[in-house]
């Protein structure tokens, strides 16, 4: 009987965000501007931020770096943790 050459599985390349939180305070100003501006997000923790989308962590950070209820120092952090944040290209299995 003739023996079958599997066939490599295809990958998908996509495109995915990297939000770089080196700190407990990068961590808590996160999850306060998602829990402020992230009303279809329902309450977030620190534990539960690594399951969150991160298209709509980087809106409600953009929101809360603008937002008066921050303090400067605060939107200051705000715009620097989007700064930080790194668009990567990882594989797919389809």
């Amino acid at each position: 009987m003739a023996h079958i050459l599997p066939f490599p599985k295809r990958h998908r390349l996509r495109q995915g965000l990297v939000i770089p939180l080196y700190t407990d305070e990068e961590i808590d100003i996160t999850v306060a501007a998602i829990n402020v501006h992230g009303t279809n997000l329902g309450r977030v923790t620190a534990d539960t931020l690594k399951e969150l989308d991160a298209d709509s962590v980087r809106l409600c950070l953009q929101l809360a770096s603008v937002d008066s209820i921050f303090s400067t120092g605060t939107r200051n952090l705000l715009r620097s943790i989007l700064a930080n944040i790194e668009c990567v290209d990882y594989r797919h299995k389809m």
